[in-house]
């Protein structure tokens, strides 16, 4: 094979350059097409992350306003109840001190009657045991008499 000259290089070259030329033209303009197409679709991503953002959002707030409003509900509920415990607590203890002293009276009668009932028995007994004591005297007398 025979070495080319410079003459004959250089069209070559020049060709060659052009070809690059033309090459490095149309993969930039490639680039800038898939960098505009890139931009317009990362615009359009972000028009849909902000808009589901958005959602996403209202979502929520609606979410803690059905909270918040259950969390009220259940506060004004357990004040409620902590009212009526309150009045049942009273009423309980109203019941307790008007039965405690409906017991203490009926004890403090019971025990008056039982007294009262004793009492008696115990007059009763004496009254017997003076009867006895004359009738045992009278008893004496006359075995004493007719002996």
């Amino acid at each position: 094979m025979r070495a080319m000259t410079d003459d004959e290089l250089k069209p070559l070259f020049d060709a060659l350059r052009q070809d690059n030329a033309a090459a490095q033209a149309e993969t930039r303009r490639d680039f800038r097409e898939t960098a505009d197409r890139l931009a317009a679709e990362n615009a359009a991503t972000r028009q849909e992350n902000a808009a589901m953002h958005a959602e996403t959002r209202r979502h929520f707030d609606v979410a803690v306003e059905r909270l918040e409003k259950r969390f009220d509900t259940l506060g004004e509920t357990v004040e409620h109840l902590d009212e009526k415990l309150d009045r049942t607590r009273a009423s309980l203890d109203e019941t307790i001190d008007r039965t405690a002293a409906e017991t203490q009276a009926m004890i403090k009668f019971s025990h008056k009657e039982l007294d009262r009932r004793m009492t008696a028995l115990e007059v009763s007994q004496r009254t017997l045991e003076d009867t006895v004591a004359d009738l045992q005297v009278r008893l004496e007398r006359l075995e004493g008499s007719t002996h």
